[in-house]
């Protein structure tokens, strides 16, 4: 399944994995349906209380504030293909968890977390 045909407004992060070049997120749609969504060749990510958080939406971006400031502190990988993931909070608006990332699968959960 494509990032984008997944429905995320009235949706929450439920839980958070990350190991060295990759974060795996595991969200709960309105129907309560369990996703993972994997990110792999991950350069940074940052959360802001994202777990719980019921979100409006997905923005994937090839550039922006945050990919900037991540490559100032890792310059060695500016020549890395990465798009921006941001998990946009319902209620602030606000992106409450980014992942600068090659990579992402999605796939539906059969079993409970």
């Amino acid at each position: 399944m494509e990032l984008s045909n997944l429905v995320i407004n009235d949706g929450a992060i439920k839980k958070m994995i990350s190991k060295p070049g990759s974060l795996e997120v595991y969200f709960e749609d309105w129907q309560e349906n369990t996703w993972s969504i994997v990110f792999e060749d991950v350069i940074a990510f940052e959360s802001l209380g994202a777990e719980g958080e019921e979100l409006s939406e997905i923005k994937v971006a090839d550039t922006g504030e945050y990919k900037i400031k991540v490559l100032r502190l890792f310059p060695d990988e500016s020549e890395a293909k990465c798009r921006i993931y941001s998990f946009v909070s319902a209620w602030s608006g606000l992106s409450v968890l980014q992942v600068l990332a090659d990579k992402v699968t999605v796939g539906r959960m059969l079993d409970e977390l």
